[in-house]
């Protein structure tokens, strides 16, 4: 999947990968939620990702916002 204003949260990015645990293989793994955000003045389907300590890390494009939008509960 595409995500989208990922420039706009550098600072949260930043804390979130810090914050971040390994797993066994090496990977870095982050705890997100992912948020239909119908009131968003630029997309009513938008679907933030956002950190429960950093708050918003990106969006997810346009495309694949409307096409997952119905399979996120409110």
């Amino acid at each position: 999947m595409a995500i989208v204003g990922e420039s706009h949260y550098q600072d949260a990015l930043t804390r979130a990968v810090r914050s971040a645990t390994v797993d066994r293989d090496g990977m870095r793994m982050v705890k997100v939620l992912v948020q239909r955000e119908p009131t968003n003045p630029f997309d009513p389907n938008a679907i933030r990702i956002a950190h429960s300590t950093f708050g918003t890390l990106c969006y997810l494009s346009r495309e694949d916002a409307k096409r997952y939008n119905s399979r996120i509960a409110p």
